[in-house]
């Protein structure tokens, strides 16, 4: 809200406004369904991808690690189902976004990201991408005076192929100092860490929506 303001603040103009509510979609009173039309979804990811299943009929898949990340990734990792779990991983679903997450030996049928586990992480931030670029970085877990390797980053950018318009890449560092990929999201319901530049931010929740539907 505040970055609506400021943007139209800036522009002098109402470039942009907003509608708030306490309903998910399929709750939406039949006299308040006419406002949220051609809106942005803002909120809870239970919100969001209620709203862009209700309205657009779609559904959105979590990204996790890319295959073409993988070697950014500090751990042995790969793409399967509950079969293909042999030992004590960490496990996350493939299949819906905040389903099945675990650290275990076995897990529900479905399919899974599969990695070993990394004990030692002792710094963890998550970088803002947008339309190819940087935008920001934020620190969000463990000790704050340990950086990451801003050129490692700067690679897995490059590398990521067919990367969505806005994302959220969450990094991390362990105790010898390397610096590697955790998992990437979506530009929805990311928790922001500060991460506050009013000018673009509506605009990278704007563009993600845009490009999920």
């Amino acid at each position: 809200m505040e970055s609506v303001l400021y943007n139209n603040w800036f522009y002098q103009e109402e470039v942009m406004s907003f509608v708030s509510t306490t309903f998910l979609p399929e709750n939406i009173p039949a006299w308040q369904v006419k406002s949220f039309q051609g809106c942005i979804p803002i909120g809870t990811i239970e919100f969001v991808l209620s709203f862009i299943n209700k309205y657009y009929n779609k559904s959105v898949l979590p990204i996790n690690v890319p295959t073409c990340l993988f070697k950014y990734a500090n751990r042995d990792i790969f793409n399967g189902t509950e079969k293909d779990i042999k030992q004590i991983s960490f496990i996350k679903s493939n299949d819906k976004i905040k389903g099945f997450i675990d650290i275990a030996k076995e897990a529900p049928v479905g399919n899974y990201q599969i990695s070993s586990i990394i004990s030692d992480i002792i710094s963890e931030y998550r970088v803002f991408v947008y339309k190819g670029k940087i935008v920001g970085l934020k620190h969000y877990c463990g000790d704050f005076s340990v950086f990451p390797d801003i050129n490692i980053i700067n690679n897995i950018v490059k590398d990521y192929i067919n990367q969505p318009i806005a994302y959220t890449l969450d990094i991390g560092i362990d105790n010898l100092g390397v610096t590697f990929i955790i998992e990437i999201n979506q530009f929805f319901s990311c928790g922001l860490y500060g991460f506050n530049d009013y000018k673009i931010l509506p605009y990278m929740y704007k563009s993600a929506f845009l490009e999920l539907i």
